[in-house]
């Protein structure tokens, strides 16, 4: 009988150390899982007098009309579904939600005095974001 020899070599690894680079993961990286939309938006406003003399009945103390819209990148705003407009509560309706991208949300409102505007963006991903925006208008 013939007896054959085989030798088997090992092909040297290095040691696994916590500083190689295998371990470091690449900062370019992100998984998607943790990758969250930035929503950056804010509220814009104007606020017009209104002359004595146009001032409806009942209404004669409102001395603005005032226009408020979403601002922010048109990309990101034709991301928004709708926005929730909560006025100081002596409005009537106190809330009110516009659903137009197209005027970006605008509410128009007559109003004296000055209160904070508080508002509710929904995006059509689900995520919701608090924007407020102190209004003063004498």
């Amino acid at each position: 009988m013939l007896d054959v020899l085989l030798s088997v070599q090992a092909v040297p690894t290095a040691p696994k150390s916590e500083g190689t680079a295998a371990s470091v993961p690449n900062p370019q990286f992100t998984p998607e899982k943790k990758r969250e939309p930035n929503y950056q938006v804010e509220l814009d406003y104007t606020a017009v007098l209104v002359p004595d003399s146009e001032r409806p009945p009942g209404f004669e103390s409102n001395t603005r009309s005032i226009n408020v819209w979403l601002k922010g990148d048109d990309q990101i705003l034709s991301q928004v579904d709708r926005v929730t407009y909560f006025l100081h509560p002596t409005f009537n309706p106190s809330v009110v939600t516009r659903y137009s991208a197209e005027d970006k949300f605008k509410l128009s409102f007559s109003a004296w005095g000055q209160f904070e505007l508080k508002t509710k963006v929904y995006f059509r991903d689900g995520k919701v974001r608090d924007v407020s925006r102190y209004l003063s208008f004498y």
